[in-house]
């Protein structure tokens, strides 16, 4: 019987044991899990979960943990609270605003009477936001795109685009396989200088690492040549005012006549002039304005019986009389693409080369200048060229009463030329030369060059290697401030197309601006574009 009571006693006390043990797990008992995290955009994530709770007594804090470490906790974690609850419930939240550019790892936690359960991790892989541009040089004609690795943008995000601490006008957004595409529009009155590119979309900021460039000069393209117009390589064009005038070419056909045109390109108005010859055009003639009158020095005789033949013919183009007349022919060595410059009474002209059409290799080129008086029409030999070796396919310009040389390539041997950077300056009045700043930019022969004030402008040109296609061609543009003797970059022509003017480009100034078009590519093929340039 004592025995029995023993047995009696130790069962009850183990089942109230075992009662008491469940009770405490049912009436606490909790679990929380979530699902694979969705990416909603670039740092914008969806979570979603189940919290299940069994006889809570008080509320269970749940939510969202993120950190670096593997299995992030409430204590090495940042906790995002998502709510309270004392039955099961199932949860979404989006989660936003951490830190770009790291690696995370994500699971939720739920809380009760201080005990933390926590789901299993995943991982968020983020990429670093950033911005770029194609455009390190901003060209206040056209409009400035800025691309994102920001993709799948809300419609309700913030975007602000700035230059330094100046807005930008945000005109569209587009998608592209990168990310987001920003097109914006520069301010109007944006002063000359370098920028720092910035954006920030909701609450990420994102600098561009390389300082954009804004610099002077505006390049708008016009309404594209006539053929009569475009169609002039190597020939005989100048502008005076809105009207550009060039011989279209003839080659070898007894039945046509040289013709020549001028071509308002505001008005798109073209009328034929005079010709001062019918069977010949000049070819590499050296054309110099003195108001109306325009000298037309020098050059090569292109026509139907001769295909070359060398010249040293002065004619006069009179625009207002639409007449010619010959004035005193070059008393030097026949030649082609000389320079020349007038100051006052006198007109200078010199340098240039002859082509040996059956021996290239033995072209001259002069280094001598000359002085023509426009009242007496007497020739007269001025100073030389200085540099030692002869120079050819250089660029020239004249601001007041000096004529300056740079680029081009200098004869070594008989058969070899160097480049050079070379900028020389012929004083008209002084009849001296002296050397200057070296030419900074890209392209070494043929440069396109022009004066503006007080002011030179040279740029664009060609390698004096040849690429696959053709010439290689350099789009760079500077300025030249005689002053202080120094070059600054300029905006470059739009190089929205590779088929831009680069052999014999139609080139001349109103007064304010530059017009440059027409000639061939880089590719031989005629071209009829038109620019005009303003300072």
């Amino acid at each position: 019987m004592r025995y029995s009571l023993v047995l009696l006693c130790i069962s009850l006390f183990l089942f109230s044991c075992k009662k008491n043990a469940v009770t405490e797990i049912e009436a606490g008992s909790f679990r929380i899990s979530i699902l694979p995290v969705k990416i909603e955009g670039f740092d914008n994530f969806n979570i979603s979960g189940t919290l299940e709770i069994r006889h809570a007594d008080q509320d269970v804090e749940y939510g969202v943990i993120a950190g670096t470490s593997e299995n992030p906790t409430l204590e090495n974690g940042t906790k995002f609270l998502i709510g309270n609850s004392r039955g099961s419930v199932d949860f979404t939240h989006n989660l936003t605003g951490l830190d770009t550019g790291k690696v995370y790892y994500v699971r939720a936690y739920a809380l009760f009477k201080k005990k933390t359960e926590y789901s299993s991790a995943y991982l968020i892989g983020k990429m670093s936001p950033a911005i770029y541009t194609v455009d390190h040089i901003l060209n206040p004609d056209g409009n400035f795109t800025v691309h994102s690795n920001m993709g799948n943008l809300s419609d309700k995000a913030t975007i602000k685009i700035f230059l330094n601490n100046i807005p930008l006008e945000i005109k569209s957004i587009g998608t592209s396989l990168a990310g987001s595409v920003f097109v914006t529009k520069l301010p109007a009155d944006l002063p000359v200088g370098k920028y720092t590119l910035k954006a920030r979309v909701n609450n990420i900021s994102m600098t561009y690492p390389t300082q954009l460039r804004f610099m002077e000069g505006r390049w708008n393209k016009m309404e594209d040549l006539p053929i009569e117009i475009s169609a002039t390589a190597d020939a005989a064009h100048f502008i005076k005012g809105d009207w550009i005038y060039a011989y279209k070419p003839i080659f070898g056909n007894p039945s046509q006549s040289s013709q020549f045109f001028k071509y308002n390109y505001k008005t798109k108005a073209t009328v034929q002039l005079a010709v001062f010859s019918k069977t010949y055009r000049l070819s590499g003639t050296t054309i110099i304005q003195q108001g109306s009158d325009i000298h037309f020095i020098g050059g090569d005789m292109v026509g139907v019986e001769k295909q070359l033949s060398g010249s040293k013919f002065h004619y006069v183009y009179h625009i207002n009389s639409d007449r010619w007349t010959r004035e005193a022919d070059f008393p030097g060595k026949l030649r082609s693409r000389a320079v020349a410059i007038i100051n006052g009474n006198k007109l200078f002209y010199g340098m240039g080369y002859t082509s040996n059409v059956e021996a290239p290799y033995n072209d001259a080129f002069y280094s001598d200048m000359w002085s023509y008086d426009l009242t007496s029409k007497i020739w007269t030999q001025v100073a030389d060229f200085p540099q030692p070796k002869q120079r050819v396919l250089y660029s020239s310009f004249h601001i007041g009463s000096k004529l300056y040389l740079t680029s081009g390539m200098i004869r070594t041997s008989v058969t070899d030329r160097v480049v050079s950077r070379e900028t020389w300056s012929y004083d008209t009045n002084m009849n001296q030369w002296s050397k200057k700043a070296d030419y900074p930019g890209g392209g070494d022969m043929n440069n396109i060059s022009f004066s503006l004030g007080n002011y030179a402008y040279v740029g664009m040109g060609q390698s004096s290697e040849y690429g696959n296609i053709g010439k290689i061609i350099n789009f760079q543009f500077f300025k030249y401030i005689p002053d202080s003797d120094s070059w600054t970059e300029i905006n470059s022509m739009s190089t929205t197309s590779s088929h831009i003017a680069i052999s014999s480009p139609i080139i001349g100034t109103n007064g304010n601006q530059a017009i440059i078009g027409g000639g061939t590519d880089e590719d031989g093929r005629i071209i009829k574009s038109l620019y005009i340039f303003t300072p």
